[in-house]
């Protein structure tokens, strides 16, 4: 794969200096990788499908219901743990 970035004149003047760049970009990336194998496998297809959904609905609500409903929840959890 190879990648062009767009970076702006100054920053790119400045980003010439660095004579490991490439080398770095290249652990960065193994990074970026690696953690996202570990949030795939974290996580069931079922959990993430939930999520997904979640924010689907959350899309449609004001700040205000999302607030209300996430009180809600936690009452009822706080609820069930205490008895």
């Amino acid at each position: 794969m190879t990648l062009t970035l767009d970076l702006p004149p100054e920053l790119e003047k400045e980003a010439l200096r660095i004579s490991d760049l490439k080398d770095r970009l290249m652990v960065f990336v193994r990074q970026q990788v690696d953690l996202e194998q570990w949030r795939s496998e974290r996580y069931s297809p079922a959990a993430r499908q939930l999520v997904a959904e979640s924010a689907e609905l959350a899309e449609k609500m004001t700040h205000e219901e999302a607030v209300a409903g996430f009180l809600d929840v936690h009452e009822r959890v706080t609820a069930a743990i205490q008895e």
